[in-house]
């Protein structure tokens, strides 16, 4: 009867154990999969502002008479965040849009003597706040990553 008592109270002692290294492995596996959901909400973000770039980039090159604010407008859409009464800078976005190596036009009086309307390089940057630095931001000061795309065009005619 004492091995089979003995027996018992072993596996009791076991579960216990078991119990206890699973709580203790819990938080760290729960870390680990957010790591990996942060890491596939980057690359996604990457994929999008390379793409809104480049459309807001085309959209200028075939608009010569486009001003900023529509070309930064074009790259919004494209990222699907909707209208903003200041779409260049309205966070957690920023775009920078140039022609010709000069910041775009504001108004639409300026137009560009080439057909196509001249070369144009948008800039989309995004920040973006990890599901990580909730967790452990207050520990270690994390901050919003920063995604940036870029795409230049030259003058295309219609």
């Amino acid at each position: 009867m004492r091995i089979r008592d003995r027996a018992r109270g072993a596996a009791a002692d076991e579960r216990g154990q078991s119990l206890v290294e699973v709580a203790l492995a819990l938080p760290i596996l729960l870390l680990i999969v957010i790591g990996i959901v942060d890491i596939g909400r980057v690359y996604a973000h990457a994929i999008a502002t390379e793409s809104a770039a480049r459309e807001a980039a085309l959209y200028a090159a075939r608009t010569p008479a486009a001003t900023a604010e529509q070309i930064c407008q074009r790259a919004r859409d494209e990222l699907g965040a909707g209208p903003a009464a200041l779409p260049c800078s309205t966070s957690p976005m920023t775009i920078v849009c140039q022609r010709g190596g000069a910041p775009c036009a504001s108004d639409t009086g300026v137009l560009w003597q080439t057909p196509g309307g001249g070369d144009v390089r948008v800039t989309v940057t995004y920040r973006l706040a990890l599901l990580t630095g909730v967790l452990v931001g207050r520990g270690f000061g994390s901050s919003p990553v920063a995604i940036s795309g870029s795409a230049a065009f030259t003058g295309l005619g219609e």
